[in-house]
């Protein structure tokens, strides 16, 4: 859970964690998938929902909470549209232009597209909260806004039952943006509760508040999870104090997300690895070289197999320019898509796993061929084409039980968002070096369809110490096809390389 990693990253054992709007729904999860780092906790607005037992969509919850309807439009990234109306033109006075731009500013280079996935994770958020307890025993605060029109506070009458040392408070004249409307009664309410939280647990001061006017002296920090996921955050306070994480909502500020590959220097840690050799294949191999760039100091040697270096660009290269490029790239066009190709591929893991686990010469007559962009697009259709139900020689009805399984549990959705955010990891390399110089090996299959062999002529120019070989008779999945000759390859590269 990334509240976890954040505590971590800043030395705290244990925390008050307060949080509004969706940032609420975190502060109470985490009493529940880590009690033994909370201290006491505050939802404001959001009221504690525990896990369910069964399902229910998000088609379900609107029906019993109307004013939830906006979500369908947000669990669909590929909703658009435009109107006229005085509230996209006339700024509210609960918000400086100084502090509207920079809102503004911040969503200009993070974008949207993230945050929306918060709205279509419901089945996945479900499945994690299996076996997760249903009520909180610390210390809690509930703090409504009586005009609140979406989460309206008698959506937090059901809550007593499950927290049983739960204070609650109401503030009139309020709604959903509470902390701005009403921000001095909030602070006092906050104020007189941890500091019965304070003393109680023996620290001598609290932080003081601040005013409005210096949000923009506060120290800006900012740390990586290990999930992957750049998190931007504010430290203020004293550091002898009792530790407090605030954590806001969508559209709010303060938090950032990228999709990098930074979890692997967490799972470094873990292990106590200082430094390791990282090989990877397709999707894994962007994730090793990009490794080299991120933490060129954790890093003794690289390899990629199939996937060559492409060097972080000077300007940015959209998905539609990039198929035009390299038309086999072109069903990256629907998996960016996520949310719908998500949910279409998820309809029938078997039939995708069986049409994509195969070799050049599996794909059926050439007369029935079909392009990978079309075939990805049937999953979830009734089109009979022998890939969907003739499983390749190269994987046992065993190994294709363990993948279905897995995706059963885990779903191809998160996946997909690989493909959809191609701006953002732009953004994300801008200062990053282009060459690498570790010791590296890239292994292609003279097969591969879509990652050619002749797509890595240039990585020579930008890395000085690179090897390069071929695999014949193999595609994609050369790691089934060839494994032999894989191993043979890698074991005499590894022998070069010594050990730190």
């Amino acid at each position: 859970m990334l509240l976890i990693f954040f505590i971590d990253v800043l030395k705290i054992d244990k925390a008050v964690f307060i949080g509004h709007d969706w940032g609420g729904k975190m502060v109470w999860r985490m009493c529940m998938y880590h009690p033994e780092r909370v201290f006491a906790v505050c939802g404001v607005c959001t009221p504690y929902d525990p896990p369910r037992k069964t399902y229910l969509s998000l088609e379900a919850v609107i029906s019993r909470v109307p004013q939830f309807k906006y979500q369908q439009f947000l669990a669909d990234t590929a909703t658009s549209g435009r109107m006229s109306h005085e509230i996209f033109t006339q700024r509210s006075t609960l918000i400086s232009e100084t502090e509207l731009q920079y809102y503004v500013e911040q969503y200009e280079h993070s974008k949207f597209a993230s945050a929306c996935q918060t709205y279509a994770t419901g089945k996945i958020d479900f499945d994690n909260e299996l076996g997760l307890p249903s009520t909180i025993q610390h210390r809690a605060l509930f703090i409504g806004a009586a005009k609140d029109p979406v989460l309206k506070p008698e959506l937090a009458k059901g809550m007593a039952r499950f927290v049983p040392n739960l204070e609650m408070k109401f503030i009139e004249d309020a709604g959903h943006w509470v902390l701005w409307e009403q921000k001095e009664e909030v602070n006092a309410i906050l104020s007189e509760w941890l500091a019965k939280i304070s003393t109680e647990l023996g620290y001598d001061g609290m932080p003081t508040a601040m005013e409005p006017s210096v949000w923009q002296e506060w120290q800006h920090e900012f740390m990586t999870t290990p999930e992957g996921i750049k998190v931007h955050y504010v430290d203020v306070g004293p550091r002898d104090g009792l530790p407090v994480v605030m954590v806001h909502g969508w559209p709010d500020l303060w938090f950032g997300w990228r999709n990098i590959t930074n979890d692997l220097v967490a799972l470094l840690d873990a292990l106590k690895i200082e430094k390791a050799v990282f090989i990877g294949h397709d999707w894994g191999g962007n994730m090793a070289w990009r490794m080299c760039l991120y933490h060129p100091e954790r890093v003794l040697a690289v390899c990629g197999v199939c996937t060559p270096f492409s060097p972080p660009r000077e300007q940015y290269l959209s998905l539609e320019v990039m198929c035009g490029i390299l038309p086999q790239f072109k069903y990256q066009l629907f998996l960016a898509d996520a949310t719908n190709a998500g949910k279409a591929l998820d309809a029938s893991p078997r039939r995708l796993l069986t049409a994509i686990f195969r070799g050049k010469t599996e794909q059926g007559p050439e007369s029935e061929v079909l392009p990978l962009r079309e075939w990805l697009m049937a999953v979830d259709s009734d089109l009979d084409h022998m890939i969907f139900k003739e499983r390749s020689a190269m994987i046992s009805e065993q190994e294709m039980q363990y993948y279905i399984g897995q995706y059963a549990q885990s779903k191809l959705t998160s996946a997909c968002w690989t493909y959809a955010t191609r701006k953002m990891d732009f953004e994300s390399e801008k200062e990053l070096p282009t060459t690498i110089e570790h010791p590296a090996l890239f292994i292609g299959a003279a097969d591969d369809p879509v990652l050619k062999p002749e797509m890595a002529s240039g990585m020579p120019k930008v890395m000085s110490n690179l090897e390069m070989k071929l695999v014949k008779d193999a595609g994609h999945w050369v790691l089934f096809e060839q494994y032999e000759e894989v191993n043979a390859i890698l074991s005499e590269w590894l022998a070069k390389i010594s050990a730190p």
